[in-house]
């Protein structure tokens, strides 16, 4: 090797920034916020169901440390209870619309700008996904451009489960205990806690390299949002797989944020009748074989599967889980969706890791601000289609929501075996062209 060599070597090296334990507190930020998030989330739809019932029909008896809207020695739907649903799901579209619009500008505005300003700008500013954002925005400025993000990403995966897991748990308990008051009071101090690490402790990975950069005049509001949408309207070769990906992303994201609202009022309503407890279990279960116990098997996946490989996976078990839920009929069935369906959650961090892998460092925070903004309007959209849905076939088949819920990752699966193939077939043709074909 060359002096030259040696001092290029040693210019890398020393390039890479220095880390701390300071640098790998996305997890436990992650952790925390989605501890808070899920126990507020839950509290929401298990009480929107019991503030209805309680208003429209002041005279029926409802226990209101179980949460199930079913009345005492009810054992099939009644009217009554249909209409509960069917009010419910109302007021969970206007949620997804008030919350998720402002939501979805902030991603898109926030992702671009943490690019040059930081990422603790959009991990203190935004909602849940935009915090989800910043912190795949973090580990890949952090991780080197190989499957070793991969796993970091599916880590980040493994801390959202294991809050999504203790959260759901312990709401149960905790409503149960002291009603629906005192879990959003616990929800709101950890969200202050998780604002303070953030903005005093997580060590910024980008930051402006002169105070005039930070002031420059070309950072403008229409350039940064150019940047979020030149994925898949510039004139790179690339541009296909970005579009495919996204919307890979996009049929599967609907199905996984757009229907919590859908399933709590399934599980608490005939013929399951659950109280808060067993909504918190399966939720518990759910997210424990999702985010924590398939995530977690990503490594061994990945040996003998690249990422593509990975999400086919995934959209199986997912329609596998929709399916089985759909016609489920007794509690084990619903464990037993939850178990089969595990894998489905493994394609979203797979497409991410996909379109991470395909960007240049400096436009990460551009590509998760964007896939972050798919993924809130994934939250309005999916409230949008399967609330309906559920609340005009609640009273012919309860289940036909989660059968559309599997079509929809049907659509992913095509599209995974299109982003597969077409390179393939590509290749195929320009060896074609070239006169390179072997024959036997």
């Amino acid at each position: 090797m060359t002096e030259n060599d040696n001092q290029s070597v040693h210019a890398k090296r020393t390039a890479q920034p220095t880390r701390s334990w300071r640098n790998y507190l996305s997890g436990p930020i992650l952790f925390l916020h989605m501890f808070a998030f899920v126990m507020s989330l839950t509290t929401s739809g298990l009480y929107v169901p019991f503030y209805i019932s309680a208003t429209l029909f002041p005279h029926r008896k409802v226990s209101v440390s179980t949460g199930s809207i079913c009345a005492v020695n009810e054992s099939v739907a009644s009217p009554e209870t249909e209409t509960i649903q069917k009010k419910a799901t109302e007021f969970n579209i206007y949620v997804s619309l008030v919350s998720g619009i402002p939501a979805v500008i902030a991603s898109v505005f926030l992702g671009a700008f943490s690019d040059r300003f930081g990422r603790a700008v959009e991990g203190s500013t935004g909602g849940f996904l935009a915090l989800l954002m910043a912190a795949f925005s973090y580990i890949a400025d952090i991780t080197e451009n190989n499957k070793q993000r991969s796993v970091a990403i599916a880590f980040l995966e493994i801390a959202v489960g294991l809050g999504l897991v203790l959260g759901r748990f312990s709401t149960g308990y905790f409503i149960k205990a002291t009603n629906f008051v005192w879990p959003q009071v616990a929800a709101c101090c950890i969200y202050t806690v998780v604002i303070m690490i953030i903005v005093f402790v997580l060590p910024e990975t980008r930051k402006p390299k002169t105070p005039t950069e930070t002031l420059s005049k070309k950072m403008s509001c229409v350039r940064h949002v150019e940047k979020i949408f030149s994925f898949y309207v510039s004139k790179s070769a690339e541009r296909w797989k970005y579009n495919i990906c996204i919307l890979i992303f996009f049929a599967t994201g609907i199905t996984a944020v757009g229907r919590s609202g859908v399933d709590i009022l399934y599980q608490i309503s005939q013929p399951f009748c659950w109280n808060s407890v067993k909504v918190g279990w399966l939720g518990a279960v759910i997210g424990l074989f999702q985010n924590v116990i398939c995530m977690g098997m990503i490594k061994v996946f990945h040996l003998c599967l690249n990422d593509e490989g990975v999400s086919i996976l995934g959209s199986i078990s997912g329609i596998s889980g929709f399916m089985i839920t759909a016609f489920a009929s007794t509690d084990v069935m619903l464990y037993i969706a939850a178990v089969v369906g595990g894998g489905a959650v493994l394609t979203l961090p797979m497409i991410r890791a996909i379109m991470s892998r395909m960007t240049s460092p400096d436009k990460q925070g551009a590509l998760f601000g964007g896939i972050a903004a798919i993924e809130t309007a994934c939250y309005i959209v999916g409230s949008l289609i399967f609330n309906p849905i559920y609340s005009h076939t609640v009273s012919i088949f309860r289940g036909y929501v989660y059968v559309v819920m599997a079509g929809m990752v049907f659509i992913s699966l095509i599209l995974l075996l299109v982003l597969v193939l077409a390179p393939r077939r590509l290749s195929s043709t320009y060896k074609i062209n070239d006169h390179t074909v072997i024959k036997d």
